[in-house]
């Protein structure tokens, strides 16, 4: 008896979670709890532009394109920050945001990265945050993408 109430808690407690979930209408729901990022923030990743290959120590020109999905415009206070470890390894920590960018609308964020000079494999990870204080409170989806590292770029 007592295994079948446990059960049935359960299973409401399920039921419950995603119902919640559903009238959100956010795929965000349990990210910013676990973050601790307010609903009234959210950035989607719709595109970038990353080289594949760089060579060791070279400077590249890079963007992200994400859509504001929140309920508040961006402003300066929010920045694109890296996710990297370390988080400066593409020469690069942070991008603070020079004008508004409005609720709905898509943003294309250009900056330079400066590839590692260990040849290898990277993930290249930013994410979008708001600058409260000296705190930074990163939300949304985490942009990523791979990046293969060489001592020499081959001509073709």
């Amino acid at each position: 008896m007592k295994k079948s109430l446990e059960r049935n808690f359960i299973i409401a407690l399920i039921i419950i979670l995603l119902a919640y979930t559903i009238t959100m209408g956010s795929p965000n729901v349990f990210n910013n709890l676990i973050t601790g990022a307010t609903a009234l923030d959210y950035a989607r990743c719709t595109s970038s532009i990353f080289p594949a290959i760089m060579q060791k120590g070279s400077v590249k020109d890079v963007s992200l394109t994400l859509l504001n999905l929140g309920r508040k415009d961006w402003d300066s206070s929010y920045v694109l920050v890296s996710k990297n470890s370390p988080s400066d390894l593409w020469g690069i920590e942070k991008i603070r945001l020079n004008k508004i960018f409005k609720k709905n609308n898509e943003v294309t964020i250009n900056f330079k990265i400066r590839a590692p000079l260990q040849s290898e494999k990277y993930l290249v990870e930013w994410q979008m945050a708001k600058v409260l204080d000296s705190k930074v409170e990163t939300f949304g989806e985490r942009c990523k993408q791979t990046i293969r590292v060489v001592d020499v770029i081959e001509c073709k």
